[in-house]
């Protein structure tokens, strides 16, 4: 998508437009769900409000790279940390795609926590299976594995109430196991939100 910005390093007003328009297209659908139901806590806000941000980013940067963070990474063994800190660190990019990495797409604190200090990572996982589960190779070419916002962990975790506000926002009312099911789930510390598909290798 966006084909029509010339690719080039400096180009930041094109860079910033194609993603302001991905997001503006998500938050379509998150204020037609919010006009709906009220969001009961203003943390609830911003964590929809980032997820649009990062699954922007993400679908800019790996148009770019037109590669999953499988290819691109630098493999440094933190891939879940890293794919989210290329969004706006060039070093975690492997040295044969920096050229066509045309960030920052993303403009964040380098700690990768927000500002009530969740952690945040990027994590693979198929839509095929309930829970929190890894993509394999299959699920890929099946076109089943999505990436999905990870935030928080055991030193930070999302508390309860904001896991439920944000399905009942995304997911709807009166879910069968909101925790293992749709495009958000969770477990013990952690919340993870569904963004875009991953390409297929």
């Amino acid at each position: 998508m966006f084909k029509f910005f010339k690719k080039q390093r400096g180009a930041m007003f094109g860079l910033d437009a194609r993603i302001a328009l991905s997001i503006f297209a998500g938050l379509s659908v998150v204020t037609g769900v919010s006009m709906i139901q009220v969001l009961k806590d203003n943390r609830t806000d911003k964590i929809l409000f980032l997820h649009e941000k990062v699954s922007a980013a993400l679908e800019v940067m790996q148009e770019d790279l037109e590669a999953n963070p499988d290819a691109f990474l630098a493999n440094t063994g933190t891939r879940f940390k890293d794919t989210f800190l290329a969004l706006y660190d060039e070093s975690m990019v492997a040295a044969a795609y920096r050229s066509k990495w045309l960030g920052p797409y993303l403009r964040e604190d380098r700690n990768r926590r927000t500002e009530e200090m969740y952690q945040l990572r990027i994590r693979p996982m198929p839509m095929t299976l309930t829970g929190i589960n890894n993509c394999t190779a299959t699920h890929e070419m099946n076109g089943e594995c999505y990436h999905f916002l990870f935030i928080g962990d055991a030193t930070v975790p999302v508390p309860q109430k904001i896991k439920d506000d944000v399905n009942e926002a995304l997911d709807g009312p009166g879910e069968v196991n909101p925790d293992t099911n749709g495009s958000v789930r969770w477990d013990t510390n952690s919340l993870y939100i569904r963004m875009g598909l991953t390409m297929r290798s």
